[in-house]
């Protein structure tokens, strides 16, 4: 783990910060996502989840099982914890989601802000599944939040998922390329190899300014 720096010369090279993390956790294997935030810059590992803020030792949690690759919204970090379900980081502190444990065994591939289902707010949040589809989480109730993409993101498992300026979702599937669709749930458009995409396997998507 480490960032990229211009030298003296102007030539950027690595430095490392494995010297921030205690000696007993520097062994972790595969970093999966590096998320920054207000807080810190989050280096998520199957085993561990590393935090570097301030200036001062890292803040590591150790996974019961093996963590999932994380997630931030709102500011809040969300992971998957295998056989124990979705966790969320409240005052240092990972606690389960409420009724995260419904997905103990499912690989998470989004956690995004989402408007209440009365449109008198937009603190709920919708978690995108690699094989079940989407949940809708508001006022501690998970439910089964449906499409029309529904039978194209579960054989093509969802991979990744981002919400659009429009409100729109974009979710990037293993096999079967770019899902769009709107808030109501309706089928808004697929990108492809037809369309241009090179092949059906899309890892990340980012919205640019325009």
């Amino acid at each position: 783990i480490g960032y990229l720096a211009p030298d003296a010369a102007g030539r950027m090279s690595y430095v490392s910060l494995l010297d921030r993390v205690p000696e007993a956790d520097r062994e972790f294997a595969d970093v999966w996502s590096t998320l920054a935030t207000a807080q810190g810059v989050y280096f998520t590992t199957f085993k561990k989840l590393i935090r570097i803020g301030a200036p001062g030792p890292a803040q590591v949690w150790r996974a019961g099982t093996s963590f999932h690759i994380a997630h931030m919204a709102r500011e809040r970090l969300y992971v998957r914890e295998v056989g124990r379900g979705l966790m969320q980081l409240v005052d240092d502190q990972l606690q389960p989601v409420p009724q995260g444990e419904r997905l103990a065994d499912e690989k998470i591939a989004a956690v995004l802000p989402w408007p209440r289902t009365d449109g008198s707010g937009d603190d709920a949040l919708l978690i995108g599944t690699r094989t079940k589809g989407f949940f809708l989480l508001e006022d501690g109730r998970l439910r089964r939040w449906q499409t029309e993409a529904d039978a194209v993101l579960e054989s093509g498992q969802l991979y990744t998922a981002i919400r659009l300026a429009d409100g729109r979702v974009a979710g990037g599937t293993l096999m079967a390329g770019v899902v769009l669709f709107d808030a109501k749930g309706r089928l808004a458009g697929r990108l492809e190899r037809s369309t241009g995409l090179p092949g059906p396997t899309v890892y990340s998507l980012l919205q640019d300014r325009r």
